[in-house]
């Protein structure tokens, strides 16, 4: 999570390597007045389910 100033104030590393984002979807939250993230990745490996990751940026 960052701020407005840019400060990281939590990360969460994957146990993975790398991930490469195949989709991003972005919808604005008025009632919290944040976004919501919706972000998949395809493993390229077709017997390994792709992760959906989800985030929501605060102000």
């Amino acid at each position: 999570m960052v701020t407005r100033r840019g400060e990281l104030r939590q990360s969460r590393q994957d146990s993975r390597d790398r991930i490469k984002l195949e989709g991003i979807d972005a919808l604005y939250n008025a009632t919290l007045g944040c976004i919501d993230l919706l972000l998949v990745s395809d493993a390229d490996d077709p017997e390994v389910p792709a992760p959906l990751f989800a985030a929501r940026l605060m102000p």
